[in-house]
């Protein structure tokens, strides 16, 4: 379980290491949306699995020093796709996690930590 003391500090990293930087294709990166956060932090249960496929699921969380690397270094860059809601996304995909942005707002949307290999 992650504490206010952490959610802020996580918050606060992010606004000053990566917020107002150029990724590697060119977007500035402008905000984070809630979401984003609640992905760098993981959960124990996530709630919308729990609620509609009564399964538990545990996210892990992603380290920021990662997502930078993702943001700035990445080992792939997709092309841009528009999301069911009608947005545009675009993935970094790093070394260690894949970083998710809307390239015309520049906000951080979704972390996930890369699979490894079997």
């Amino acid at each position: 379980m992650s504490g206010f003391d952490n959610y802020e500090n996580l918050y606060n990293r992010i606004q000053t290491e990566i917020v107002n930087k150029e990724a590697a294709n060119g977007t500035i990166i402008q905000g984070q949306v809630p979401h984003f956060l609640q992905r760098v932090i993981g959960t124990m249960v996530d709630p919308e699995k729990l609620k509609k496929d009564l399964r538990i699921i545990r996210r892990s969380g992603v380290n920021i020093d990662d997502i930078s690397d993702a943001l700035f270094n990445p080992e792939t860059v997709d092309v841009p796709k528009r999301r069911p809601s009608g947005e545009m996304s675009v993935r970094f995909i790093g070394k260690q996690c894949v970083v998710t942005i809307n390239p015309n707002t520049g906000n951080l949307i979704q972390t996930n930590p890369r699979k490894k290999s079997k």
